[in-house]
């Protein structure tokens, strides 16, 4: 699913430590399996660098010599053991590797050697040999002397990191599997208290800014913000990564105040727990900007809400990239539009005055992907696209460019452009569905377009890795395809290219007016509507249970909106505890499938919403892409198992 993406924008760090750790050394580590003689005397962790002593016995075997290889990586296992197919692409099976990796070995050599590849982002690639140089052969036969010892120094592995492998990368080389070491994650502060408990903390203290907030990207890490004495403090309480080395109740961060009010400097956790002072916090309303090394991460106030029910500064507001498909679709990705009510479009050729309404045609969140529609009366349409749609996968070293607007609010409206290669043809822990790219990408680039050399569109960015450098994902072309073929019966992807004998120059030119600002906000939109209603309990031909009635239909030039109420009576003296939706319920109508967009009162599964008592209901509203004029009988269905299918739903205009 997406979440994986969201990375998007994800925290997962390899990278040194952000503050000073002790030396940390294991003496006679164990080691699972190996390939020579040679013995690993100690494990050292500094604060910047791994460093492994080899003893090497004197042997006749070796002819008396010994040499380590510039090849030779230091591969953190427990990160790699999630995707096997991954890590034997790199050509770094569990165990010793066999005539099957060998041309994979060869061919990471080779690019070592040309200084085409590093490691830097899948092994620690070793940097030095003590005062020894790297390939170079030496004698081990001096009298009186049974050993001779190697310093081979890498890289500071990530802290957690416990399981590591050394390996020279060609034929005969060293290798050593499942090396155990002391490496644990640094130790952080808890409040230790549970979620009622920090409420009311938050119920006392209630200041505007205290409180608990999500974060909108695909991490949704879940902060609480309290007071201790006068300071502030962040507190985990969740998130949709697997962190297993964080629990409820850690400490995220802690506030400094500044001379402005509601802007913090703060002492960061980062994922592995180290800290990173370049951070610093902003509350505006009902909403937290979080920076971190100039990196922008909104949230939104979940708790309280009484408070900011009726305030203006309560409604969030914020933007992505989106570009044009034929007839007024813009494509997005669906973690931009999450949670809102309206969404504008603006960059229509070239013009920033004016904005588009839009809506919600299709989603696909497992994807990260929405379709919308301009349906503004005022739109006149795109004009020619100039680019065209290619859906074969693209191969690893093509030069790439990427249009967007990040960081509208430091760096402008003005579009921006990054270049790159396809670093991968997989993405984040081998997801075959993404692309790996090195061209920057910042907060607001999601949804953006992801071209190739010669102008065609060949994905649809998604996120960044938050802890490696200039690594970048994007949805590849192809499931976007998949969403239009399964949501739109039109052909509205563009396929004439028009762009691709132009220079870099002439083809931003060319591009950006089809490639957008999409504005959102928590915020209805006012609008005149035409509006239907269902009469209570009378015109839904048959349905397949009996404990939900819906109580209207309101149909707009925005959306279709179908208020339902289900009780927890599904038997004589039998009471349902919990009730959800499915995330791809749709109402059909004049056989077009149109996909819900959003649920309000009620959650989506694998979420449940409880009922308070039996017996005891629930009110809820199912959101829907605006259905066309005139249309008389829906169906409402729940996908696949879903316990709620409503068919022949007549609706006709409300009297009023």
């Amino acid at each position: 699913m997406w979440l994986k993406r969201l990375i998007a924008i994800i925290n997962v760090s390899l990278m040194t430590c952000l503050s000073f750790v002790s030396a940390q050394t294991t003496y006679s580590p164990v080691v699972r399996s190996k390939n020579n003689d040679c013995i690993i005397e100690k494990v050292q962790l500094t604060n910047n660098e791994t460093i492994v002593t080899i003893k090497v016995p004197r042997s006749k075997q070796w002819g008396g010599w010994v040499r380590f290889s510039s090849a030779t990586v230091l591969v953190p296992a427990d990160a790699w053991s999630i995707n096997d197919a991954r890590r034997s692409r790199l050509g770094f099976p569990d165990f010793l590797p066999s005539s099957e990796y060998a041309q994979l070995y060869a061919d990471a050599i080779r690019r070592i050697r040309e200084g085409r590849e590093t490691m830097s982002e899948d092994g620690f690639l070793i940097r030095s040999l003590g005062a020894d140089q790297l390939d170079t052969k030496y004698k081990i036969t001096e009298k009186g002397r049974d050993f001779y010892y190697f310093e081979l120094h890498f890289d500071r592995l990530p802290h957690g990191c416990e399981n590591v492998y050394i390996r020279e990368l060609e034929d005969g080389g060293f290798e050593w599997v499942g090396i155990q070491i002391n490496n644990p994650y640094p130790n952080v502060p808890n409040v230790g208290l549970n979620e009622t408990q920090i409420k009311q903390r938050i119920d006392s203290q209630n200041d505007g800014i205290v409180g608990i907030y999500e974060g909108f990207s695909g991490s949704k890490y879940k902060l609480a913000c309290i007071k201790d004495g006068n300071d502030y403090k962040l507190i985990y309480m969740g998130s949709n990564e697997p962190l297993n080395q964080w629990h409820f109740g850690d400490v995220k961060a802690m506030l400094q105040a500044s001379a402005t009010p509601g802007f913090f400097k703060m002492n960061w956790y980062m994922a592995d727990k180290t800290i990173n002072n370049d951070a610093y916090v902003i509350f505006e309303g009902g909403s937290m900007k979080v920076v971190i090394d100039n990196d922008e991460e909104g949230y939104l106030k979940m708790y309280p809400t009484s408070s900011f029910a009726n305030n203006p500064s309560a409604i969030q507001e914020w933007s992505g990239t989106g570009f044009a498909l034929k007839s007024g679709y813009v494509v997005t990705n669906y973690h931009v539009i999450e949670n809102a009510k309206s969404i504008s479009i603006q960059g229509v050729n070239g013009d920033f005055a004016k904005q588009y309404d839009a809506t919600i045609v299709a989603t696909d969140k497992y994807n990260d992907l929405a379709l919308l529609q301009i349906t503004d009366n005022s739109f006149k349409g795109f004009g020619t696209i100039p680019y065209s749609v290619k859906t074969t996968v693209s191969e690893v070293g093509e030069d790439i460019f990427v249009l967007g607007y990040p960081l509208t609010s430091t760096m402008g409206d003005e579009i921006k452009l990054t270049t790159g290669v396809i670093s991968s043809k997989t993405g984040f822990q081998g997801d075959v569905s993404l692309y790996q790219i090195s061209a920057p990408v910042q907060p607001g680039n999601s949804g953006g377009p992801l071209f190739d050399n010669n102008g065609n569109l060949i994905g649809i960015i998604s996120s960044k890795h938050r802890g490696a450098e200039n690594v970048s994902y994007a949805i590849k072309s192809l499931y976007l395809k998949n969403l239009i073929d399964s949501s739109v019966s039109a052909a509205i992807l563009p396929n004439n290219n028009r762009i691709a004998g132009l220079p870099l120059t002439g083809k931003v030119k060319s591009l950006k007016n089809f490639v957008f600002m999409v504005s959102c906000s928590t915020k209805d939109l006012d609008y005149t509507t035409q509006k239907f209603q269902v009469r209570q309990g009378v015109f839904v031909e048959k349905q397949n249970t009996s404990n939900v009635i819906i109580k209207s239909v309101k149909v707009t030039k925005e959306f279709t909106a179908i208020e339902m109420i289900a009780d927890n009576e599904i038997g004589e003296h039998e009471y349902a505890s919990w009730c959800c939706i499915k995330e791809n319920t749709y109402i059909q109508a004049d056989n077009k499938q149109y996909v819900m967009t959003r649920a309000e009162g009620i959650k989506v599964d694998p979420q449940v919403t409880y009922f308070n008592g039996s017996p005891d209901s629930i009110a809820f509203t199912l959101y829907f892409p605006p259905i066309p004029e005139g249309i008389k009988s829906i169906n409402l269905i729940e996908p696949g198992d879903g316990d709620w299918k409503f068919y022949g739903i007549k609706i006709e205009k409300e009297n009023n």
